[in-house]
């Protein structure tokens, strides 16, 4: 039986955030809603200035890009339609993760369901047929 249930994923995904982005979206929310997303008290974070504020959001994310990443939303992995798409190649997969997500990256490693044997068997078995349609 031929498998062309083929299914390719972007992970690893090197993204390029701004963390000067985060910070203007931290100042757009509540009180309540930034200190929980900072990880930290919400009296603490009402009695911070902007710039203690700021500084702490920075140094926060700068030695921790994950959370910057979830903060800002961005995907942990983005799958790739139609993978059989002869036009794939790694520049218009790079752009598609960002169009598709709205964010720049700065690489990704693909994943694919089937290792390149099982994908070979079934280039091999759609060949086969190819010849006993004809």
């Amino acid at each position: 039986m031929i498998d062309t249930n083929i299914t390719l994923k972007a992970t690893h995904i090197k993204w390029d955030v701004d963390i000067d982005e985060a910070i203007e979206k931290l100042d757009e929310m509540t009180t309540e809603n930034a200190a929980e997303a900072l990880g930290i008290g919400k009296d603490t974070y009402a009695n911070m200035t902007t710039e203690e504020r700021h500084d702490f959001a920075y140094d926060l994310w700068h030695h921790s890009p994950s959370a910057l990443h979830e903060f800002m939303s961005v995907p942990e992995e983005v799958v790739i339609p139609d993978p059989l798409n002869t036009e794939w190649d790694e520049n218009t997969i790079s752009d598609y993760i960002s169009d598709e997500t709205g964010w720049c990256h700065e690489g990704f490693v693909i994943e694919c369901n089937q290792s390149k044997d099982e994908i070979q068997s079934t280039i091999d078995g759609l060949s086969n047929l190819l010849k006993i349609i004809d």
